[in-house]
């Protein structure tokens, strides 16, 4: 492997993985790249044997507060998968009566869910009456707030959860003495 697919400047994070600190990341592929960087260092610094570092993307870790969540409160509902949640949103678009005319239905409702998904990150509730009526000024963002509400009952119906919901809970139930992120450019309110 080349030096150059190994490039982190990992020894900016040293202290905190050889403490075991967990350490965030925006995605999967940089979390893999600074666990093959300290791995690296580690060599260059003459180890033989290291722990391996607690280096893990953000929505990774969340994922792996809601298993450790459902171990201790086994009547929470499971997570929806990505198909399922696309198909959620597709059954929610397909019932309702003023799609009937869309070209591209499941487009649609991969644009919708992408907009769920950011209102819940940023803290919008379109629940509440004053940000609802900021939906009002056309049909199009009308008639998403109506998916909106619908693709909730049907999540609900189907006995499943979605991560994004979950996480003021896991984060209250968080014991983590310290987590390091790294380079993240920004982070959504509800993370």
């Amino acid at each position: 492997m080349t030096a150059d697919l190994l490039f982190y400047p990992v020894a900016s994070l040293s202290d905190s993985l050889a403490e075991g600190t967990l350490v965030l990341t925006p995605n999967h592929r940089l979390a893999s790249r600074i666990r093959r960087a300290w791995a690296h260092y580690q060599v260059q610094q003459g180890a033989t044997a290291w722990e391996t570092p607690r280096v893990m993307s953000l929505d990774h870790w969340w994922q792996a507060c809601y298993r450790e969540h459902r171990m201790q409160n086994p009547a929470a509902p499971p997570l929806a998968s990505a198909a399922q949640l696309r198909a959620l949103w597709q059954g929610v678009i397909a019932q309702d009566d003023s799609a009937a005319g869309l070209l591209r239905p499941s487009a649609t409702a991969e644009m919708a869910s992408k907009a769920y998904e950011t209102l819940l990150r940023w803290d919008t509730d379109w629940r509440e009456t004053a940000t609802r009526q900021l939906f009002e000024f056309s049909e199009d963002s009308t008639l998403f707030i109506r998916w909106a509400d619908a693709f909730e009952l049907a999540l609900a119906d189907c006995g499943l959860a979605m991560l994004d919901h979950a996480l003021p809970q896991l984060a209250a139930e968080q014991t983590e003495p310290c987590i390091v992120l790294a380079e993240f450019s920004e982070l959504a309110p509800l993370h």
